[in-house]
Parts: C-alpha cells; structure tokens; sequence
C-alpha cells in the first residue's frame, strides 16, 4: 500500500483560523563558510540531507552532532541564572528567619495562654504572605534577567536545527540578545506576572486552609485560583509557541502572534505533549532545594538549549502543516470560484443543424 502524501492527509481537515495565518520563508542568517581542506582543495561544509516529514527526529540527530557548540554557545546562560539560586538558597531563609518571633501563634492553646491573643490562623496568613512575597518579587525579577539571555538560546537552536553555520559561538549567542531582546523581556514581562499571581493564590489558599480555618477565605478566591492558573499555563504554552516561532521565521511580532494562535488551534496535541515532556525536568526539581538547584544547573548549562532545538523542531513541523492547510484551503477556493465563474457564463446557443436536401433526388428523369 502507498504511502500517504502530506497534502492527501490534511486534504479533508479543516484549517482553523486560516484567515489569521502569514506564510513565511525561515530568516536567513549570515553565513560564516566553515572550510575544510580535503586533498589540497577547499570545500565549504555540507548540509545533511533529512528526509521529509522529519522534524524531532532531525532535531535529535542534529543535536548529538552539535553538542559540542551548542554547549560552548550557551554555557554562558548559567551566570543569568544567578538570582534564581540566590532567591532560593539564600533569600527564602533569610526571610524565614527575619519574620519568625514577629507573631503570637500561642493564643487559645490551653492553660496560660487565654483569649484575649491574635488568631492563630490569621497570624498564620499573614506571616505566610509577609516572607514569601518579596521572595516572589526577586523571582519575577531574576526571570527578567534571565528573559535577556533566552533569546541567546533560541538563535543558536535555531541555527543549530536549519544548519546556518557557525563558528564564533559566544558572538553567536549574543548576536540572538541583540537582535531579540526587547520582544522576550515584553513576552517574559506577561509570563512572570501570571507565574507571581498563580503563586501568590496559591499561597494565600493553602495558608489560609493550613490551620483548618475555613471561613478566613470564601468560594470565589477558589474560582479565581482556578481561572488565573487557566490563564497562566494558557500563557505559558502560547509564549513557548510564539518565541521561536518569531526567531525563526520572517515574520513580524504582530504577525508572530496571529500565527502562534493559528499553530495552537491546529496542532493542540503536538503543542501540549512537546510542553508536559520540556516541563519534566523542573517538575522533578519541586522535591525539594537542593534537587532543584542541581535540575536548575544542568538545565542551565546545556539541558535548556536542548529543549529550545526540540521547539525550534516543533514550530517547523507545525508551520509546515499550516502551509499546506493554507495551500489546500487557496486551491479550494481557486476552484470553487472557477465553477462560479463557469455557472454565470450566458449560454452559447446552440447551432440548429440544417438537413441536407438533395435537389437532385426527387429530378425526373
């Protein structure tokens, strides 16, 4: 049995706000000519040839054969990580040990302590809130500093996946910086109020149950626990989705979200497994500090460019199949409109045929 073609496995699908979409050739980048010398000739470097319809598979042989880069490239990124382990491994303690002897949690215990003494629930509350909040701050804070160098990651993944080569590496990297900072701190500005209030929801919730004092917090911050993680993880997804599309194609940042919507509505599968799989590494990371900060230094050194070639990978395969949609769903119309065309056309009349009449066959003789 024949193998199917792309176009004949989307032919019957539905292209999903096609309207919003803008195709888009991937942005051409410098070329630095890696020679090499063979026989006394000199040849520039050659591209591996993948077969088509390869896109993680690609990604993954194309990374075991540029590690070595790829890790000279962005082993710089580690030092913008440097307030997220200060906020964790330093702040959070300090702030625990600055607020501990600022409240009454010994009041309604027994014999001693009476009444007349704060509520330990709300005591409980406020001293939860009061030292986790600027721990929140200073988190925000460090993804700012972080957001300067993701785009780093991003074009070197990207030049690593389409394989634009290149030799200088940390030039490489911060050629990505410079030429896309503004529009990841202005991406990473949304994600990190969406994290701060997903936290801070969280937080109240679970230090307001913690106690077991029910009627401190009503239905609704329940509802609004739900809709603002809706929200963020929605953001979160789209935001993945958005920055290396944006890098990698020649679009413009209005145009980049418009086809961010437009990949999400039409590959929602692919896009939710490529997040649950990338999220793994930091998921493991929530046991505790010190297996956090261990998740957080290898996915600092090399584990983060990785993921950022998968969902260079992801964002091709996806902008291909809305290609063709958009191709199909073009030819459809194209045909549609002939066969209007066709239908309004006046008729030809059509020619009466005049019978042959032999003047000779009826002649006497």
């Amino acid at each position: 049995m024949a193998k199917q073609t792309n176009e004949e496995k989307l032919k019957n699908k539905k292209f999903i706000c096609g309207n919003l979409f803008t195709n888009a050739d991937v942005r051409v980048e410098p070329e630095e000519v890696q020679a090499q010398v063979i026989k006394g000739y000199v040849s520039a470097q050659k591209k591996v040839e993948f077969r088509p319809n390869t896109f993680f598979s690609r990604a993954s042989a194309l990374i075991r054969g540029q590690i070595g880069n790829m890790f000279k490239s962005c082993l710089i990124f580690i030092l913008f990580l440097a307030p997220f382990f200060l906020a964790i491994f330093y702040l959070s303690s300090l702030l625990d040990k600055s607020a501990v002897g600022k409240y009454n949690f010994m009041s309604d215990i027994g014999i001693g302590y009476g009444g007349e003494g704060h509520n330990m629930a709300k005591e409980w509350l406020q001293y939860t809130l009061k030292s986790r909040l600027p721990l929140i701050a200073m988190l925000v804070i460090a993804m700012m500093v972080e957001s300067i160098a993701v785009p780093g990651l991003y074009y070197v993944a990207k030049r690593v996946y389409f394989q634009d080569t290149f030799s200088k590496k940390i030039q490489t990297f911060f050629l990505g910086v410079k030429k896309y900072w503004w529009q990841f701190i202005l991406t990473f500005s949304l994600i990190g109020i969406m994290i701060a209030a997903m936290m801070i929801v969280t937080m109240y919730i679970d230090a307001a149950r913690a106690q077991g004092s029910g009627q401190i917090i009503s239905a609704g911050w329940y509802v609004l626990g739900v809709v603002i993680y809706l929200i963020g993880t929605l953001t979160i997804m789209f935001s993945l989705v958005l920055l290396p599309l944006y890098v990698s194609y020649d679009l413009k940042y209005g145009q980049a979200i418009k086809n961010t919507f437009v990949i999400i509505f039409n590959s929602p599968i692919s896009v939710v497994l490529t997040v649950l799989i990338t999220s793994l590494p930091m998921a493991l990371g929530s046991i505790n500090k010190i297996v956090f900060g261990i998740v957080l230094a290898i996915m600092g050194i090399i584990g983060f460019a990785i993921e950022c070639v998968f969902w260079t990978a992801l964002v091709h395969r996806s902008m291909y199949k809305c290609s063709t949609l958009d191709m199909l769903a073009v030819r459809k119309v194209q045909t549609a409109q002939r066969a209007v065309n066709y239908a309004s056309q006046p008729k030809k009349k059509k020619k009466v045929k005049v019978q042959f009449t032999n003047p000779h066959k009826n002649r006497k003789k």
